[in-house]
């Protein structure tokens, strides 16, 4: 059974390249299953498959010089998590997974991966904990946008991986008045995954980096980091049709860590989890970092930024004894995988 994400078709670049994109989006489903299975012939090796159909579009693509012609905030797919709701067939949590979670959609028919580890960096799963996700670029909801699973649980050896997850499934678009949450349930013989997704109306990309300024992260501190959209008009309350809600405050979480130093790169550049998500561009972006000891001793702060079509915003995120910038890169979206800056 497919999915079904409504969607009004308005807004963005539309090409004949694009079109010819949709025509191939509906049979989408089918071809993902075939990509899966020859990704599953190479078990724990997905070196070869991943350079073959890893998406190529980056983000921020025309965050510093507009594109030839002119765009307009379009419809995404926002990716808020993935979990397992259940399992069965003797498996027993906690579970090490590997594998592949990725989406494609009519900018690009590779993988936008959104999900992926190795043998070598399993993700170590219980029921309570998500998956990590980081879509390479924001996901244009136009023709049918196909989600593919892959996950399988490690053995003590090659021979004993088990397959957990295995699905293709498209969404499909057509109508929806505003951006709202999307809970899509799947079941196959041995798990029930989970994935709220949001439908975001005239939006833009939004590329979030953090960078340490100043003091340490201290030692013993939990952390998370979490980017939400705040409505800036009164036109929030979204028709409960399929069991959508409101996007307005919903959390992604882009970083969380338990009781050990903030992940940095070079030059202090912190390595969240997730950077690129998607925002209306009447809209502002909150960006918060939460700091806490075991359950006392809480300190959060926060900063929001009005979206924007192109450029870059800058702002402060000061936790007392650590201080760090935070600098979003703006986009707009093209369902053109070959429109060029001017």
């Amino acid at each position: 059974m497919r999915d079904r994400t409504e969607l009004p078709r308005t807004g963005g670049h539309r090409s004949g390249q694009a079109e010819r994109h949709g025509t191939v989006g509906r049979r989408s489903a089918q071809y993902g299953l075939k990509k899966l299975s020859l990704l599953a012939e190479t078990s724990r090796d997905f070196t070869k498959a991943l350079e073959v159909h890893r998406a190529r579009i980056p983000p921020i693509r025309f965050t510093d010089e507009p594109p030839v012609g002119k765009l307009y905030p379009c419809h995404t797919l926002l990716i808020f998590s993935a979990k397992f709701a259940g399992i069965g067939g003797g498996f027993q949590w906690p579970l090490d997974v590997f594998g592949l979670v990725a989406i494609r959609d009519s900018v690009d028919q590779n993988w936008n991966i959104i999900f992926q580890r190795s043998t070598d960096d399993c993700q170590t799963i219980t029921g309570k904990v998500r998956m990590l996700t980081d879509p390479t670029r924001a996901v244009l909801l136009w023709d049918p946008v196909t989600i593919e699973v892959y996950l399988k649980v490690k053995g003590p050896s090659e021979l004993e991986d088990k397959t957990l997850c295995f699905h293709a499934k498209e969404i499909l678009c057509l109508t929806r008045v505003n951006s709202c949450l999307l809970h899509r349930t799947w079941t196959s013989k041995f798990s029930t995954l989970e994935l709220t997704l949001g439908h975001i109306n005239f939006s833009v990309e939004a590329t979030i980096s953090v960078r340490v300024v100043d003091g340490p992260w201290p030692d013993g501190f939990h952390g998370q980091f979490a980017a939400c959209m705040v409505r800036t008009d009164c036109e929030d309350k979204v028709p409960a049709i399929g069991g959508s809600t409101s996007v307005n405050d919903k959390e992604i979480v882009l970083l969380s860590f338990e009781d050990e130093k903030v992940p940095a790169m070079v030059d202090a550049m912190i390595e969240l989890s997730r950077r690129v998500v998607s925002v209306e561009v009447k809209s502002k972006l909150k960006v918060s970092v939460n700091a806490w000891q075991d359950d006392d001793n809480v300190v959060k702060t926060w900063e929001e930024f009005s979206a924007k079509e192109t450029g870059r915003s800058f702002g402060t995120l000061d936790i007392v004894f650590c201080k760090m910038d935070v600098i979003f890169a703006w986009s707009l979206v093209t369902s053109d995988p070959e429109l060029r800056c001017s």
